[in-house]
């Protein structure tokens, strides 16, 4: 977790972006970023949920491949039953038997990815799971069978038999470009914070879904992270909030002897806050909207009762129509 405040901010954000722009991956991933924004609207919120991408290594032997994926998003990716269903395609049946098998053979997953699998291609149900697997790694990665059969940990014959079947039926493309490049971007997870990565490839301000805390107000919380995270000056954050500056530096002189913590890899950017909705409004609207987070959830990032979270959000939807 991130602790942060005004005596350590070069240590922050700031230098950190820094150190972002020499790094070698973060090189070779903004270039395919600028292209990946001329297809997605807003491929930010893509790289956010880790459920899109499964690792290489999840997969064994001892256990099928559906519930391989299904152990991963549920203990991993942090799903419920049914959000994996939405994921994969599949009946919360199907997901929870698959889960439920899988926690019988106690599989602990440790390795490093080597590349990641956009789920996405599990959801064309003309091929098995299995068969998606390995369609997609025979064609877009362009592994051998071999290969193939050693990531799957299944027969090199199961797999030639297995893509034979698949050969001449349509698969689900969805995020397969973006799955190709998210192996730099987990790397500099590593490295750097999430905030910092998403602001330099967006070259713009976001801010964590965790910062928030029953001591500050939303407002407060927002501006004490800007300041204090980027660098920037009461007037700059003036502008970007469409604020007056003495109820910004007001907001920022009161915050000053509180900290901010964050660890969260779900991100709000400072363009989704509307001036018309109020701070609060606007992000709830954001996290349950684009983010698709739970009221209960909400409620727990913005340390909120879930009543209001849910009071608020219809509110803000109706105003905003």
């Amino acid at each position: 977790m991130f602790s942060k405040n005004s005596e350590n901010t070069e240590k922050n954000l700031v230098l950190s972006r820094r150190k972002l722009q020499k790094n070698t991956y973060f090189s070779r991933i903004k270039p395919k970023y600028e292209e990946l924004k001329k297809k997605y609207p807003d491929p930010s919120l893509i790289f956010q949920k880790k459920e899109l991408f499964l690792p290489d290594f999840i997969f064994s032997k001892k256990l099928s491949a559906l519930e391989a994926i299904s152990k991963y998003l549920i203990e991993d990716c942090s799903l419920s039953i049914k959000e994996a269903s939405l994921v994969l395609g599949k009946t919360n049946k199907n997901v929870w038997y698959a889960y439920n098998q899988s926690k019988k053979k106690q599989i602990i997953f440790k390795k490093k990815p080597k590349f990641f699998i956009p789920s996405y291609i599990l959801r064309n149900e003309n091929l098995s799971v299995l068969e998606n697997l390995v369609k997609y790694l025979k064609e877009e990665l362009n592994l051998k069978y071999s290969e193939i059969a050693r990531i799957l940990e299944r027969d090199q014959r199961t797999i030639w038999t297995t893509y034979k079947k698949a050969e001449t039926k349509q698969q689900e493309k969805n995020y397969v470009d973006i799955s190709k490049i998210y192996i730099n971007f987990h790397t500099l997870l590593s490295k750097f914070p999430l905030v910092s990565i998403i602001s330099e490839l967006e070259d713009s301000y976001f801010i964590p879904a965790d910062i928030f805390s029953e001591d500050l107000s939303t407002t407060k919380s927002v501006v004490k992270f800007l300041k204090e995270n980027y660098s920037l000056s009461i007037s700059k954050i003036s502008s970007l909030l469409k604020k007056e500056y003495a109820s910004i530096w007001n907001s920022y002189s009161s915050s000053k002897a509180s900290k901010l913590e964050f660890s969260s890899d779900k991100l709000i950017p400072v363009s989704a806050l509307k001036p018309h909705l109020g701070m609060s409004s606007s992000i709830i609207l954001f996290l349950k909207d684009s983010l698709n987070i739970s009221y209960h959830d909400i409620a727990l990032l913005m340390q909120r009762d879930e009543r209001t979270v849910w009071t608020t959000y219809k509110n803000a939807k109706e105003k905003d129509e």
